[in-house]
């Protein structure tokens, strides 16, 4: 990001009042904004939404000076290791990959985990959009995470509407492209029964990141492939219950490390005298509904638990959801395979503990 050509002093932040920058971001187009506490370096933090996308509103402190930028987040994060900026900012000179648009490889510095995958996401309209934004001195710095926009406004107009609207068509024309990106050479054995769930769950397969939304037996299930790392993947599932048990029930593997962690939150410890699932698992419930867990943890319900476990999963049950983790070697069916065992176990908890309907998913 560049310092704007004419910046405000830092102090001018604090002189003026946060009615003026919110009727600075309504003047630029943006609906329901509403101040937020800024973090450090940002001096305000205003946050809205244009066209249906949040994005945030920033006054960012520059050693002495302040300057503006406009961030829109991108949901979800894509999963490449996405580093785009233009040359001469920060870190740039260690950025050698190319978009494939030779007038902005000129102007701007690349990084990703994958060449291919870079040059598919910028093949096309993002790459003439961001060389047009940086010609009219609306320069955008780009990550997996958010594009942002900055450039030189001055403290009288700190969000031009122009540059608003910019950065949120960014935004949507990377959404766009990342449709046709790859899935990630790293993750490639999941991509076929990963759309095989898809189906199963009346849902939607993207693959940047590779991800898998639906439901099952009414509960939402939510698969993904998480980026860690360069190159680092992690594989996660979640099924959220149709209701929140209220309970402040944790059921996690077994570590030494945690134990008496949950006496800090009310929690009391629970063995259910199933051995092979009590060494497997750390169980914690709030005081006083020790016994309704230990009812609620029949030998069917443990048995869907340990078959999900089975899979090659490391298992997390609460109040909100059951979650299973995976390293990307599992096997490509292997997340998949956990799904039916952990709905019907979230079911049976609700039924058991007098939330949620009667129904069954499991067919194993």
């Amino acid at each position: 990001m560049r310092a704007s050509a004419f910046p405000a002093p830092a102090a001018a932040c604090y002189t003026i009042g946060v009615d003026y920058w919110l009727g600075q971001a309504q003047a630029a187009g943006v609906q329901g904004a509403r101040a937020l506490q800024p973090r450090l370096p940002q001096r305000v933090c205003i946050e809205g939404t244009v066209a249906g996308r949040r994005l945030l509103l920033l006054r960012i402190a520059n050693g002495d000076m302040v300057y503006s930028a406009i961030e829109v987040p991108l949901d979800p994060p894509l999963d490449l290791g996405l580093r785009a900026q233009p040359r001469g900012f920060g870190r740039g000179g260690r950025m050698r990959m190319r978009s494939g648009h030779a007038d902005l490889d000129a102007e701007y510095s690349f990084h990703a985990d994958d060449a291919a995958r870079l040059e598919s996401l910028f093949h096309g309209p993002v790459s003439e959009r961001l060389y047009a934004l940086h010609c009219a001195c609306m320069s955008a710095t780009l990550g997996d995470a958010t594009v942002t926009i900055s450039s030189d406004w001055s403290i009288e107009v700190p969000w031009p509407a122009a540059g608003v609207h910019a950065a949120v068509e960014l935004a949507t024309l990377i959404d766009e492209a990342r449709a046709d990106v790859r899935v990630s050479p790293l993750l490639r054995m999941h991509r076929r029964p990963w759309e095989q769930l898809a189906a199963r769950l009346r849902g939607e397969l993207t693959t940047t990141p590779l991800r898998v939304l639906g439901t099952l037996d009414e509960l939402a299930v939510h698969a993904c492939a998480r980026r860690t790392g360069a190159e680092r993947y992690r594989l996660e599932l979640s099924v959220r219950h149709a209701e929140p048990f209220g309970a402040g029930i944790r059921i996690s593997p077994t570590r030494a490390l945690l134990d008496g962690v949950g006496a800090i939150f009310g929690r009391q410890d629970v063995r259910v005298g199933d051995r092979a699932f009590d060494d497997a698992f750390h169980i914690q419930v709030t005081e006083g509904r020790e016994a309704a867990l230990v009812q609620a943890l029949n030998a069917e319900t443990r048995a869907l638990i340990l078959t999900a476990r089975a899979t090659g999963a490391e298992l997390v049950l609460d109040d909100k959801a059951a979650r299973a983790f995976f390293q990307p070697e599992a096997p490509g069916d292997a997340l998949p395979a956990a799904v039916e065992p952990l709905v019907e176990a979230s079911l049976r908890l609700s039924r058991a503990l007098r939330l949620g309907p009667e129904r069954s998913a499991y067919r194993g």
